[in-house]
């Protein structure tokens, strides 16, 4: 019997990733972040995303999907962080580890990715959601705006 409880196109990837159902429309590029909220706010402004449960979780899943559904372009959107950790360490450390990692995960499947920084717009910290929530309309354009500017020189 099925899970009347899951969404049919996610039986294979729940609970390890959100999102798979923007990919039916993708034109070759989509956003990965990590957390639903994030990748729920980019879908809302129509942009093609998933999310991991956590910035170094089910990284390969991810992979198989994105490369299942013919993805050619990720953009990694993660959050910016400006704080410090527990150990006096720049938070941006462990962000730009779980970047890295995943976009050697994403590249054994043979996808290119693009970082996208997020401005931290004054704040200490500046995530996916927050940031469009602060944006309004302009978020749209300002994203795709950045796109543009990371994934120069990625072959087309």
């Amino acid at each position: 019997m099925e899970n009347p409880y899951r969404a049919p196109n996610l039986v294979t990837q729940a609970p390890f990733v959100y999102g798979g159902e923007s990919l039916v429309d993708h034109r070759g590029a989509c956003i990965i972040t990590e957390g639903e909220l994030k990748a729920r706010a980019a879908i809302q402004l129509g942009l093609p995303a998933i999310a991991l449960p956590g910035m170094n979780s089910s990284r390969q899943v991810a992979a198989d999907l994105l490369a299942a559904r013919q993805v050619r372009l990720v953009y990694v959107i993660f959050d910016t962080d400006a704080r410090l950790s527990k150990e006096d360490k720049p938070k941006s450390v462990y962000v730009d580890h779980a970047v890295e990692t995943l976009t050697e995960r994403l590249g054994q499947r043979d996808l290119h990715t693009a970082r996208v920084t997020l401005p931290l717009l004054g704040e200490q910290k500046m995530d996916l959601d927050r940031y469009i929530l602060l944006m309004g309309p302009a978020a749209l354009e300002e994203l795709r705006r950045m796109a543009r500017e990371a994934r120069d020189g990625i072959p087309a």
